[in-house]
């Protein structure tokens, strides 16, 4: 092995040294929902970790996404959501286990958004902002115990659309739909990097014996 090899191997082992595992009662979730008419059930998501893969539907309770609730050019919003329903209905697997909608269940959560401004006007008649998020400990009851699980940060990306208020004419911004997705831990994403340097490294030093043994 060449010392420009040994060195980026060194390379990846201490990096490997430095990076803390994962925990292993964190889940991934995407969560996806829409305008909040009242009667519930406006939203569905994903759950997903080790030996887990649950379908399930829900509700949010949030002012600012309820129907018919507007929003000024220029104004700020948090988009946060107090209320986070995960009720529905539960499809999949949990922990290797085939889940038994009858006897499962997942409490309730929140949401941390943070805020943005609205501009003053938007081609198209659609405004989308993504912006960072994190979801509350989710507590998932497997039949046998309730257990509480950390979810993984992310993004909240949101859609409005733009137009007028036939009444007074003025410009005014409503929600239509929005979407939480975790984020891959920046470990996951570190490790990559690394992976791809070192294949990058053994591609070059494999094409470069090549040329020098055709000379």
């Amino acid at each position: 092995m060449s010392l420009r090899m040994s060195s980026l191997v060194l390379v990846l082992l201490a990096t490997l040294s430095f990076v803390r595992p994962a925990r292993a009662d964190s889940l991934s979730v995407v969560y996806n929902f829409i305008i909040n008419s009242g009667s519930g059930d406006n939203a569905s998501g994903s759950i997903i970790g080790p030996g887990t893969s649950i379908g399930t539907g829900g509700g949010t309770g949030c002012n600012w996404c309820f129907i018919g609730t507007p929003f000024n050019p220029g104004t700020t919003l948090n988009p946060s959501i107090y209320y986070l329903d995960f009720g529905s209905y539960f499809t999949g697997v949990f922990k290797g286990t085939i889940i038994d909608p009858s006897n499962f269940s997942i409490g309730s959560t929140t949401l941390t958004a943070g805020s943005f401004t609205f501009p003053s006007f938007v081609n198209g008649g659609t405004f989308t902002i993504t912006v960072p998020s994190s979801m509350g400990i989710i507590h998932i009851f497997d039949g046998a115990q309730t257990k509480a699980f950390e979810v993984k940060p992310g993004q909240l990306t949101l859609t409005f659309l733009f137009g007028y208020e036939f009444n007074n004419q003025t410009q005014q911004f409503l929600f239509e739909s929005a979407q939480y997705t975790s984020t891959p831990e920046p470990q996951t994403l570190l490790l990559l990097g690394s992976g791809l340097l070192i294949t990058a490294a053994l591609f070059h030093r494999k094409f470069s014996e090549r040329g020098s043994h055709r000379a």
